[in-house]
């Protein structure tokens, strides 16, 4: 008995290691251009599925972490957020901003109110090192 394989059949769906708040679900669409009717299936599946976030295709066929113009980026635990918070003395809304729709954010998954230390070279100083707060 042969069976068609749809790429709909390779949709990959797990659950986050450190976090069990949900889930994240990789979606691969049969069509070229994904129309309205495609996401509203998918937002009902994802709905049904209890998921939260959705990676198309094509958000994977570059990896941004490795480009050449994308410095390191680190998630800070909650902790070092708590101590950086104490020796800068600020709030962490008087940190600078990273929107949760930006490509890194959502490349590693970050949710509002984390934040991620980012290191960047410099001519001058070597390294640069500046924090980010999801909002």
């Amino acid at each position: 008995m042969e069976r068609n394989m749809k790429r709909e059949d390779l949709d990959i769906n797990k659950e986050k290691r450190s976090n069990s708040s949900g889930s994240d679900i990789c979606l691969l669409p049969n069509e070229a251009k994904v129309g309205v009717n495609t996401m509203r299936d998918y937002t009902k599946r994802m709905q049904s599925q209890n998921v939260f976030r959705a990676i198309l295709e094509e958000e994977l066929l570059v990896n941004i972490k490795e480009h050449v113009l994308v410095p390191a980026h680190q998630v800070l635990t909650n902790e070092e957020k708590k101590s950086l918070l104490q020796r800068y003395t600020v709030k962490e809304t008087q940190l600078p901003r990273m929107q949760v729709v930006d490509p890194v954010a959502r490349y590693y998954g970050l949710s509002r109110g984390q934040v991620v230390k980012i290191i960047r070279p410099s001519e001058t100083a070597g390294r640069y090192v500046t924090y980010r707060y999801v909002v």
